[in-house]
């Protein structure tokens, strides 16, 4: 199944939003609104919880995560190339946020940031399994 992007459109109102639609694979050239909602999300989460910093990471870890497991079941990018290097940076990101946890937890429940990072590793599971 393939999805077709809007043909009542005229040709020549494309070239504003290229940048959003043409990076991606034809069948995923709605994969633009992802990245947008996925940025506005992630700069929202100092908003939610502007004094906690260790409630901050666990939500940035599971909007990595979560951006992970699209990337990874997806392929969007057009070269296969920038799949993987999008892929490896998100794990990375994940490692190095899950891994900071450690060290924002000194003032605050352990179980909560045990639970959180379980819950990360359990999303990597099954977003890779």
């Amino acid at each position: 199944m393939t999805l077709v992007g809007p043909t009542w459109l005229p040709r020549e109102s494309l070239h504003g939003p290229r940048w959003l639609m043409f990076r991606f694979a034809p069948e995923y050239w709605w994969f633009g609104m992802v990245v947008l909602v996925r940025n506005f999300l992630v700069a929202f989460v100092p908003l939610m919880a502007p004094n906690h910093p260790s409630i901050q990471l666990c939500l940035l870890s599971v909007l990595t995560l979560i951006g992970l497991i699209i990337v990874c079941r997806c392929y969007p990018w057009r070269s296969h190339i920038l799949n993987i290097l999008d892929i490896v940076s998100f794990f990375c990101l994940c490692v190095i946020m899950i891994a900071g946890q450690v060290y924002s937890a000194k003032n605050e429940n352990f179980e909560v940031h045990m639970f959180f990072d379980v819950l990360c590793v359990a999303m990597v599971c099954v977003g890779l399994g």
